[in-house]
């Protein structure tokens, strides 16, 4: 999972995690910590040698499961399918204890199934009217 670095106050930690938000919550590096893009980076092995096996000539796996952090699930997601890190950064990480679940389709790839839950995901939208006023509205179910 991602090391956030040291926050010893509640004043700093506010701060950072606006910085966050501004940035995205994939490129910001916290300070003596990591952005999500080197925890993405440092977990590509293991997925590229795990999309390997369930896609390659060999028989794959009857099930897979990793029980990881909502970051690692994002990620998972995000590699798999080729999500953008826009789109990434509009999937919200799984609540406690809460799954997700890829079934393999008749066409060989894997599709997330309602087996389990589908992830959650806001994009928020500037919305221009014939009037000429903009309004900010939320997306929901996103992906």
């Amino acid at each position: 999972e991602q090391e956030w670095g040291n926050f010893q106050s509640t004043r700093d930690s506010d701060k950072i995690l606006q910085d966050r938000e501004k940035v995205g919550r994939f490129f910001y590096r916290f300070q003596t910590g990591e952005s999500g893009a080197d925890v993405y980076d440092r977990v590509s092995s293991f997925l590229q040698s795990l999309f390997r096996r369930l896609d390659g000539p060999q028989t794959p796996p009857q099930n897979v499961l990793i029980v990881s952090h909502g970051l690692m699930m994002r990620f998972f997601l995000m590699r798999y399918f080729r999500w953008s890190v826009e789109t990434f950064e509009t999937v919200w990480n799984p609540d406690n204890c809460e799954f997700w679940v890829l079934e393999k389709c008749e066409k060989g790839i894997y599709t997330l199934s309602d087996q389990g839950t589908i992830p959650k995901s806001t994009k928020k939208v500037t919305v221009v009217f014939n009037d000429g006023h903009e309004e900010e509205r939320v997306l929901g179910d996103y992906i």
